[in-house]
């Protein structure tokens, strides 16, 4: 069993490809929503875990059925780190993911969806609370660099595919050392 971390899929969103042409050069929304669920399922091993971190479904006039379907057809053992365009747990439970929730720590590695800046509010105070080594986030897609102390796993970043939590640990261990 492997761990993964990604972000931002945003399946379904007609607009994404307008705001991200380089990164999903598709000519449908399906056709973008066939090429991640290839990728996330060429990489994901059905008894993997991953952990999304946010933005899986853009919720704009989407049949839940069709959701809960394509959702399904993701490998992994899935935690949804609720972004902002998240809604409907059940759908995400309906398809067989773990519960929910709004950020998680691991190894002392703080997953949630939007950096922890001072400007992001409800962030920044998880970041506070936790002191964490590293945050992973997602959100800004392929905006600026990285921040000090963070890692975005944004799809847009990495040609599409899930991070795999390796690469996150040594992103942690580079970071503890630069810092002392």
């Amino acid at each position: 069993m492997k761990r993964w971390v990604t972000s931002d899929l945003h399946l379904f969103h007609e607009n994404i490809r307008k705001f991200y042409p380089l990164s999903r050069p598709f000519s449908s929304v399906e056709e973008m929503n066939d090429v991640l669920v290839a990728r996330w399922n060429t990489t994901i091993a059905p008894d993997d875990e991953v952990f999304a971190v946010g933005d899986v479904i853009c919720w704009r006039k989407i049949n839940t059925a069709i959701a809960t379907d394509l959702l399904s057809r993701l490998n992994g053992k899935i935690t949804l780190i609720r972004g902002n365009h998240d809604a409907a747990d059940f759908v995400y439970l309906d398809a067989g993911w773990e519960q929910p929730v709004d950020h998680l720590m691991i190894d002392n590695i703080l997953l949630i969806h939007r950096p922890c800046i001072p400007q992001n509010i409800t962030e920044w105070d998880r970041f506070v609370e936790n002191d964490p080594d590293l945050v992973v986030h997602g959100h800004v897609h392929t905006s600026g660099q990285n921040l000090p102390g963070h890692f975005n796993v944004c799809v847009d970043r990495h040609n599409l595919f899930p991070v795999p939590w390796d690469d996150i640990l040594k992103v942690r261990e580079n970071n503890v050392k630069s810092t002392n």
